[in-house]
C-alpha cells in the first residue's frame, strides 16, 4: 500500500508536487501563528477594554481630587483671612465694634465666598468668642465641643491642617434653617488664631452631587456605569436606577473583602449574569468609585473578534494557495527554459552526477546535466588552473624586477657618479631619495616613533626643494618627549603634501611651512601651518563633513574625497 502511494507520488507532475508541498509547508506556520495570534489577540482585546475602564476611573478620580483640592484651598484662604481672624479673636473688638465689623467687613467677605463657592454647599463657623452673636452660619463652640463627632475632629486637626468627615447626615444647628435628610461630606479647618485662647473652626458641608456630578451623566460602554459608594451607606451617587443593585453589590463586597486594595477589579455574579467591577478608592473622603460593566459586553466584543479572525485566516489560506499555484507555474516555465539551454550545450565537458529517482521534468533536466557535468571539472582544471599558474609566475617575475636591493645599489651608483662630477646637490638628493625609499619599503608596520616620521618628512622636503628650486622654507619645533611617542606611519606626509600642492596654487614667492609637535597632558599635539593661498570656506566645510562621516561610517564610502586625510 505504501509502495503504491510512493509510486503514485513519483508519477505526479512536478507542478502537482510543488503545489502539494507548498500547501503542506505553508499550512504549518499558518496554523501555529494563527493559534498564537488568536490567543494574543483575544487577550489584547480584554486587556484594552480593562485599560479603557481603568483610564476612565482614573480620570474621574482626578476630577474629584481636583474638586477636593479646590475646596481645601478655599478653606485655607478663608481661615487665613486677616479680617475674619481678628473678628473671631476675643481681644480685638468690643461688642459694639463687633456689630460694625460684621456689617462692614465680615459680611462682604462671606458674600464673596458664597458667590465663588456656593455650588459646593454650606459653610459654618464654630467659635469660642461668645461676644459674637450666633447666626445662621456662626455658632458658639461650647455647644458642640463635647459631642462625639466633634471629639474625633479636634485631635485630627492637631496633626493635619484639614479633616474630612466621612459621608454623614447633615446636622442641624441653632439659628440655622431647617435641615432635610440630606447627607454631606464635611471639611474642617482651624483658624490661625492670634490669641491662643481663641479657637474658631471652619466647617464646609460638601454636597455629593457636586463631587460626583459627572459620573451620573456619562456611561461606560453600552450598559456600564460608574457609582460612588461608601461602606456604611452603600450607594452615594450615580444613576438612581442602579442604586438597588449597587447596594446589593456592596453587601457582598465588604464581608468578602473584595476591595482590600486602593484599586483593582473582580468578577461579580448576580444569578446568571456576571459583571466586571473596577474600583478606585477616594482616600480623603473614605469612599470608592465603582465601575460596573456587564460581562456580556466583553463577550460580544470577543465574539466579533473571533469571527473577524476566522475570516482573515480563511482568506489568507485561499490567497496563499493562489500564490503557490502562481509560483509553481512560473518555476516550471523557468525550468523548461533551462532545459532548452542545456540541450544547446550538451556537447560540453561536464563531469557530475545527479541521482534520478522519478519521471518528472526535473529528472529529465538532471539526465541532461549528467551528460555534461563530467567535463566541467576537466575544463576548470585545464583552463582555470593553468591561467592561475601563469598569473602567479608573472607576479613573481614582476616582484623580482623591483627588488629593493637592486634599487638601493642603483641609487648608490648614481650618487658616486654625481660626487665624482662634483654634483653634490644631486648626490644629496639621491641619498635623501634612498632614505625615503628605504623608509617606505622597510617599515612594514603600522606604528613607528614620531621622531623617525619627522626625519622622513625632512627627507621629503629635501626632495621637493630640489624639484621646486628651494622655494620651500620649513621650520620644525619638536620636543624630545614627542619624538619617542609611537604614531601611525606616514602620519605627516599626506598633510605636508597638501600644503605644497594647494599652497603653491596662485603663489609666486616661497612657501613657508611650520611644524610644531609638543606634549599636552596625555595628548601629543601636531600643528602644521603654511602661508599658502588657504582653503575656501565651502571647501573646508566639505572636508570636515567627509572626515566626520568617515568617523561615523565605513571609509570605503569616501574614497573619492579627502582620501589622504581619511586614511590617517
Amino acid at each position: 500500500m505504501i509502495s503504491q502511494k510512493i509510486l503514485f507520488y513519483k508519477r505526479l507532475s512536478f507542478k502537482s508536487k510543488l503545489i502539494i508541498s507548498y500547501i503542506f509547508i505553508i499550512s504549518i506556520p499558518i496554523i501555529a501563528s494563527g493559534l498564537f495570534f488568536y490567543d494574543r489577540g483575544i487577550s489584547s482585546i480584554e486587556s484594552n477594554n480593562s485599560n479603557i475602564i481603568q483610564q476612565r476611573m482614573q480620570q474621574e478620580k482626578v476630577n474629584i481630587d481636583r474638586k477636593l483640592d479646590d475646596i481645601e484651598n478655599a478653606a485655607n484662604l478663608l481661615s487665613s483671612n486677616s479680617i475674619l481672624i481678628r473678628f473671631f479673636d476675643n481681644v480685638f473688638y468690643s461688642d459694639l465694634e463687633l456689630i460694625e465689623v460684621m456689617k462692614n467687613n465680615v459680611n462682604p467677605v462671606l458674600s464673596g465666598f458664597y458667590e465663588a463657592y456656593g455650588e459646593v454647599g454650606s459653610f459654618r463657623f464654630l467659635t469660642s468668642n461668645e461676644k459674637i452673636s450666633e447666626s445662621s452660619n456662626i455658632n458658639w463652640l461650647k455647644r458642640y465641643e463635647n459631642m462625639e463627632w466633634f471629639m474625633e475632629i479636634e485631635p485630627a486637626l492637631n496633626t493635619h491642617p484639614y479633616y474630612w468627615e466621612p459621608y454623614h447626615l447633615q446636622r442641624g444647628y441653632i439659628y440655622s434653617e431647617k435641615i432635610n435628610d440630606d447627607h454631606v461630606f464635611s471639611l474642617y479647618r482651624i483658624f490661625n488664631a492670634i490669641t491662643p485662647s481663641s479657637k474658631t473652626y471652619l466647617q464646609i458641608n460638601v454636597s455629593p452631587n457636586y463631587l460626583f456630578d459627572n459620573i451620573s451623566v456619562t456611561s461606560i460602554g453600552n450598559a456600564g456605569y460608574i457609582a460612588a459608594v461608601n461602606e456604611k451607606f452603600g450607594f452615594l451617587c450615580g444613576t438612581s436606577l442602579n442604586s438597588t443593585f449597587v447596594n446589593k453589590l456592596m453587601q457582598d463586597i465588604y464581608p468578602n473583602k473584595l476591595m482590600s486594595d486602593s484599586s483593582g477589579s473582580f468578577i461579580y455574579a448576580d444569578g446568571k449574569q456576571k459583571y466586571s467591577v473596577h474600583y478606585e478608592k477616594l482616600d480623603r473622603i473614605d469612599s470608592y468609585l465603582l465601575a460596573v460593566i456587564p460581562s456580556s459586553e466583553y463577550t460580544a466584543i470577543v465574539s466579533k473578534a473571533k469571527l473577524n479572525f476566522l475570516f482573515i485566516i480563511v482568506t489568507a489560506i485561499f490567497v496563499l494557495v493562489g500564490i503557490s499555484y502562481l509560483i509553481t507555474t512560473l518555476m516550471l516555465k523557468r525550468v523548461k527554459g533551462i532545459l532548452k539551454a542545456v540541450n544547446k550545450i550538451q556537447n560540453g565537458n561536464f563531469d557530475i552526477h545527479i541521482p534520478v529517482n522519478g519521471e518528472d521534468e526535473i529528472d529529465t533536466l538532471a539526465l541532461d546535466i549528467n551528460m555534461m557535468a563530467g567535463k566541467i571539472n576537466n575544463l576548470i582544471n585545464k583552463v582555470y588552473k593553468s591561467e592561475i599558474s601563469q598569473k602567479e609566475m608573472e607576479l613573481n617575475t614582476l616582484l623580482a624586477q623591483i627588488n629593493p636591493h637592486f634599487l638601493y645599489n642603483t641609487l648608490e651608483t648614481f650618487k658616486m657618479m654625481a660626487e665624482i662630477n662634483n654634483q653634490y646637490d644631486i648626490s644629496e638628493g639621491l641619498t635623501t631619495l634612498g632614505d625615503l625609499i628605504r623608509y617606505n619599503t622597510t617599515v612594514g608596520k603600522k606604528m613607528t616613533k614620531l621622531g623617525i616620521e619627522v626625519e622622513n618628512i625632512k627627507n621629503y622636503f629635501k626632495i621637493m626643494n630640489l624639484m621646486l628650486n628651494n622655494r620651500i622654507i620649513t621650520t620644525f619645533n619638536v620636543d624630545a618627549y614627542s619624538c619617542n611617542h609611537m604614531a601611525p606611519t606616514f602620519l605627516l606626509q599626506p598633510i605636508v603634501e597638501n600644503c605644497i600642492v594647494h599652497g603653491f596654487k596662485d603663489k609666486d614667492g616661497p612657501l613657508m611651512i611650520n611644524i610644531d609637535i609638543y606634549n599636552s597632558g596625555n595628548d601629543i599635539i601636531i600643528v602644521i601651518t603654511d602661508n599658502g593661498c588657504g582653503i575656501l570656506p565651502d571647501k573646508l566645510k566639505s572636508i570636515r563633513e567627509n572626515l566626520q562621516a568617515c568617523m561615523d561610517n565605513d571609509i570605503a564610502e569616501f574614497t573619492n574625497s579627502s582620501i589622504a586625510l581619511i586614511n590617517i
